[in-house]
C-alpha cells in the first residue's frame, strides 16, 4: 500500500495473494485504486477540454462586447453592429451551454441513463449547419448535407452535438474554397471537406 500511488500505472496487487481474506482485500484495494485513477484522469481531461473548448466562445463574447462599446454616430450602422454582436453573443452562449452540459456528463463516473436516448440526426445536423454557416459566408464553399430523416443513433444529445459540431465547425473554419459534404453511409456519419485539416 505504501508503494502504490493513484498516478502509477495499474499494478496487479491481487495476483500476489491467495484466494483468502487477504486476497479479497487486495482485490478490493486494487479495484478502488483503479477507480481513483479513473477519477483523476477524468479531472485532468475536464480541465484540458474546458480550457480548450471554452476559450473560443469566451473570445467571441469579449470581441462582440467590445464592438458594442464602440459606436460611431451613424445610427443605422450602430444598430446593425448591435444586432450582429448580439447574434455572436447568443451563438457563443449556446455553444458554451452545450459544452458545459457535455463536460458534466463526461466528468461523472456513471452516465445517467435518463440522459441517454434515441437521437434523430438530421435535425441536429441542420441546426449545427445553421450555427456554423456564418464561417463560410464570404467564401467560395459549397456546403451540402445528405442525412436521411430516418437516421438515428443512441446516445447523449449534448455529447453528440459537441462531437459532430466540432467536425462541422473545423470544416467550415479551415475550408477556404471547395466543398464540405455531410453524409451517411450505412451507420457511418461523415464530414468531408477540401480544406487544410
Amino acid at each position: 500500500v505504501k508503494e502504490t500511488s493513484p498516478d502509477d500505472p495499474p499494478s496487479l496487487i491481487r495476483q500476489n495473494y491467495a484466494n483468502d481474506e487477504v486476497g479479497v482485500l487486495a482485490g478490493v484495494f486494487e479495484d478502488f485504486l483503479a477507480r481513483i485513477r479513473s477519477l483523476i484522469q477524468r479531472e485532468r481531461q475536464f480541465t484540458r477540454f474546458a480550457s480548450h473548448e471554452l476559450r473560443s466562445p469566451v473570445t467571441v463574447i469579449k470581441g462582440a462586447v467590445e464592438l458594442l462599446r464602440t459606436g460611431n454616430g451613424d445610427e443605422e450602422l450602430n444598430s446593425q453592429r448591435v444586432m450582429r454582436s448580439v447574434d455572436r453573443i447568443d451563438r457563443a452562449a449556446r455553444e458554451m451551454e452545450d459544452t458545459l452540459e457535455c463536460f458534466l456528463v463526461l466528468s461523472k463516473e456513471k452516465t445517467d441513463p435518463d440522459k441517454i436516448g434515441e437521437i434523430e440526426v438530421a435535425p441536429v445536423i441542420d441546426e449545427l449547419v445553421d450555427q456554423f454557416r456564418f464561417l463560410i459566408k464570404n467564401r467560395d464553399v459549397e456546403l451540402t448535407s445528405e442525412v436521411p430523416q430516418e437516421f438515428s443513433v443512441n446516445g447523449h444529445l449534448h455529447s453528440f452535438k459537441i462531437a459532430v459540431g466540432n467536425l462541422i465547425k473545423n470544416a467550415c473554419q479551415f475550408t477556404r474554397s471547395g466543398s464540405i459534404e455531410i453524409s451517411v453511409n450505412g451507420r457511418l456519419l461523415s464530414v468531408i471537406d477540401t480544406g487544410s485539416g
